[in-house]
């Protein structure tokens, strides 16, 4: 008796354009479990799972699973399925038909005597005997004008225009804009707003991480330390002497043109002048 079940599964299946391999997929079911159903062995596991099974392959396949299982139920018991809907349908629809055409008639006899009933004891709806009253009208006119008198002047007169709305942001923007390109530019110190005598412009640019002590004509001191691709300007009257440390990876430049900077020891202290860069306690000197 399964045989016309696992048919009927089988065909919803090819209908849906799946493979048994494809529908394994997509409900997680065993191949080999797939194949029992539709070779109409049900016996493979406890009715249980071969009802969770029957389930999710009707509703992969786009079938009424509820059929699918009185079809079951009644294989199950060697009878054969007879589908009693068509008359069950016909006998709901003749009983609405029924339904509605009893209650035609009590409103047909029953809204006459209400309406008759309800003008003579004077238990009107409150609201339509406040929309009858003809002063109650005018008010409610007169106040609909007002209002509309209102929203008219507001808008014309009162409400902001949009370039005043869109003043503020448009500052703020402007704002992050000149910030974004003041973090651009080299970190200056304390010794940068020094006045025009300061004719000597140190660049101290560095590739990897380093440390930087630094005097400043003798009197200003300065110390701190560059990250990977960092940069510093210092600016000095007349020299500089300035202590490295991981100096291998420090580039210098006086006035925007190179210094030949070649460390030989991972610290390193320089004096540097308009004549160029002197090592100090080094015998090896250069100058630029």
């Amino acid at each position: 008796m399964f045989d016309k079940l696992s048919e009927e599964l089988k065909a919803a299946r090819i209908r849906a354009g799946l493979t048994l391999q494809q529908l394994a997929n997509k409900t997680r079911i065993d191949l080999k479990f797939l194949e029992y159903i539709e070779d109409g062995n049900f016996s493979f596991l406890p009715e249980l799972y071969v009802k969770a099974f029957l389930k999710e392959y009707s509703r992969f396949v786009g079938i009424d699973e509820k059929l699918i299982f009185k079809k079951y139920e009644a294989y199950k018991l060697g009878k054969e399925y007879i589908d009693q809907q068509p008359e069950s349908f016909i006998e709901h629809i003749k009983e609405l038909k029924e339904n509605r055409f009893e209650k035609a008639k009590e409103n047909i006899y029953s809204k006459p005597d209400s309406l008759y009933t309800s003008t003579q004891t004077g238990q009107d709806n409150p609201l339509n005997n406040f929309l009858m009253d003809k002063k109650n009208v005018v008010l409610l006119g007169a106040a609909a004008g007002v209002l509309v008198l209102f929203l008219a002047v507001y808008f014309l007169f009162f409400k902001k225009s949009p370039e005043i709305v869109i003043e503020k942001p448009y500052e703020e923007l402007v704002n992050e804009s000149r910030g974004r390109y003041v973090e651009d530019e080299p970190s200056k110190t304390p010794g940068d707003s020094q006045s025009n005598s300061d004719s000597l412009k140190l660049l101290i640019s560095a590739s990897d991480s380093c440390w930087v002590k630094a005097l400043l004509d003798n009197s200003k001191k300065d110390e701190f330390k560059l990250y990977p691709h960092g940069s510093k300007l210092l600016l000095a009257a007349s020299n500089f002497k300035v202590t490295f440390g991981n100096s291998y990876k420090i580039q210098l430049q006086l006035n925007n043109k190179p210094l030949s900077f070649n460390a030989k020891t991972k610290v390193s202290n320089v004096y540097i002048d308009i004549k160029g860069l002197n090592y100090i306690n080094q015998t090896n000197k250069q100058t630029q």
